[in-house]
């Protein structure tokens, strides 16, 4: 189960230890720790492009712990609206109505 956010801007990523997941790309996207998400894709080759546990992708994570930053690099690193089924679209609204973007 997850929540949009824990009041300080970081998604609740329920179920898991957070340490045990610093090496996710979902969990790193969502705490916005921006150059271990770069090292983790570019370096270690995870997919920003697969779902984590609980069916949430790391754009998702991004978003709902307002992490423009990494949302902006997870979406230029895809280089495609539809790799995430639309998801990309309601994103980018979502941070835009935050004044985030």
């Amino acid at each position: 189960m997850a929540s949009a956010s824990t009041g300080g801007g970081e998604a609740a990523i329920g179920g898991e230890g957070v340490d045990s997941l610093r090496n996710d790309a979902c969990t790193v996207a969502g705490l916005g720790d921006l150059e271990k998400l770069r090292r983790l894709v570019e370096c270690e080759g995870c997919s920003v492009s697969k779902p984590d546990g609980q069916g949430y992708y790391a754009l998702q994570w991004a978003a709902l712990s307002v992490r423009p930053a990494e949302a902006q690099y997870i979406i230029e690193w895809q280089r495609c609206g539809d790799c995430f089924g639309g998801v990309v679209f309601v994103i980018v609204l979502v941070l835009a109505e935050v004044e985030l973007w």
